[in-house]
């Protein structure tokens, strides 16, 4: 897997030494020269100038490691940075609407905008799902007053989000629908692997809270927090039986453990499957 670097949870608006210092992909003035002439260039540099003089401010910034040419390709990954708006400085509200931005100048993804939450109790972002934001190709018809326009649509989104936040609030779980979740989140977080953890790193471990307000808290939104949480900040162990030892051919106990979900487009994926996880299951409770 790519490695990533990132620059997350600041308390404060980050200055552009700080973003150039995790995203050198950001000052890129054009498109990678692999990429053809029907390739359009789209300036993140120019994207985060534009989007200052309208109130949107950086405070997180991502930018994968190419496997291949890395030296080569360094200046024009794919880079993902995370605005607020200031009109959302200041208050005291749990959760921050947020717009996250996915771009490259190498043609390995096309510039994504999508509706995001800061969650303050944990320090953790959140992503909407599917549904939500824009995408452009670099070969199509890309401005600055595009974005900045989209930028406010998504801002809109979180706040129509918002809404089925706090029907989630209002949804109380009982320890069957929670292990039902765990058990989905399980798979998501899996895969194809899953049957293979089911019994080493267990749905059940993925409902143990890690923030004083989700103790006790059964709601559906609680729930999904803590789910989302200990997916994305990894640290859960468990024993796994490993091959016969080479002398007394018995099997070895092997501690495993989760890891931190860094790569961001592994976690935009995530973050949109579980939000959509969530979703789905607070609307069959509610249809019943």
């Amino acid at each position: 897997m790519a490695a990533t670097s990132a620059l997350t949870a600041s308390t404060a608006p980050l200055t552009l030494s700080q973003i150039l210092a995790y995203t050198p992909s950001v000052l890129a003035t054009d498109k990678h020269h692999d990429r053809k002439d029907t390739y359009k260039y789209i300036s993140t540099a120019e994207m985060i100038e534009a989007m200052g003089d309208k109130g949107f401010r950086p405070f997180a910034v991502h930018q994968i490691t190419p496997r291949k040419n890395a030296e080569d390709r360094r200046g024009f990954a794919r880079h993902a940075i995370t605005f607020r708006h200031e009109s959302m400085f200041g208050t005291d509200e749990e959760l921050i609407p947020q717009v996250v931005i996915l771009n490259s100048h190498d043609g390995t993804t096309a510039f994504r905008m999508m509706a995001g939450f800061f969650r303050f109790v944990c320090s953790n972002g959140l992503i909407a799902g599917d549904g939500e934001g824009f995408a452009i190709n670099h070969s199509g018809k890309a401005t600055m007053a595009n974005v900045i326009e989209a930028s406010f649509e998504v801002l809109n989104q979180c706040q129509n989000k918002l809404a089925h936040v706090q029907d989630w609030m209002g949804i109380t779980l009982n320890d069957t629908q929670r292990l039902e979740l765990a058990t989905q989140a399980h798979a998501i977080k899996f895969g194809n692997k899953a049957s293979d953890y089911f019994d080493v790193i267990t749905p059940e471990m993925f409902l143990e809270p890690r923030n004083e307000e989700d103790y006790g808290n059964r709601s559906l939104w609680s729930t999904y927090n803590v789910l989302q949480e200990n997916i994305m900040k990894g640290g859960l162990v468990g024993m796994k039986q490993g091959t016969p030892a080479f002398r007394n051919n018995r099997h070895e106990r092997m501690k495993v453990s989760t890891r931190p979900i860094n790569n961001v487009i592994q976690n935009i994926d995530l973050n949109r499957k579980l939000w959509n996880m969530a979703e789905e299951y607070a609307s069959n409770i509610i249809t019943l």
